[in-house]
């Protein structure tokens, strides 16, 4: 049986499986330069454009009607990911932190599907993207 660890992630977890120890090592080893914030949104892009991230509070009737707090939308643009160099590329990731510091659901863009993240250690490295996307906000 092969066996994987990515930042406290085990591959024969579930949320591992939709590449989330890809996408924590892409988003921690990424130098974001490029930050653009408003009232309620942050942009930022990488030192080559390569990967970009929103970072979003939610609407006042999100928040109430789904329990929904911020959201962050990871963009990877390589061919990593199946992405082509005459278009933009549609691989990353959208991830709903709600109210409840526990309860972060993680969507794939271009699929139907969506994992509640349930361990500590999926919850802790996913809430480590929200951490580092704030610090650097507010820098």
């Amino acid at each position: 049986m092969v066996f994987f660890v990515f930042n406290g992630l085990h591959a024969q977890d579930k949320t591992s499986q939709l590449g989330i120890g890809v996408y924590d090592l892409i988003i921690q080893n990424t130098n974001f330069s490029d930050v653009k914030c408003e009232s309620h949104q942050c942009n930022f892009a990488s030192d080559d454009k390569n990967i970009t991230m929103e970072m979003k509070r939610v609407g006042f009737d999100l928040f109430l009607n789904r329990d929904l707090n911020i959201m962050i939308d990871i963009n990877v643009n390589s061919i990593l990911f199946n992405c082509k160099e005459e278009g933009p590329c549609k691989s990353g990731l959208v991830v709903h932190y709600h109210n409840d510091p526990n309860l972060i659901r993680v969507y794939i863009k271009n699929s139907k599907k969506s994992i509640e993240a349930t361990t500590k250690e999926e919850i802790q490295v996913l809430q480590s993207w929200l951490q580092k996307a704030l610090k650097i906000a507010t820098t």
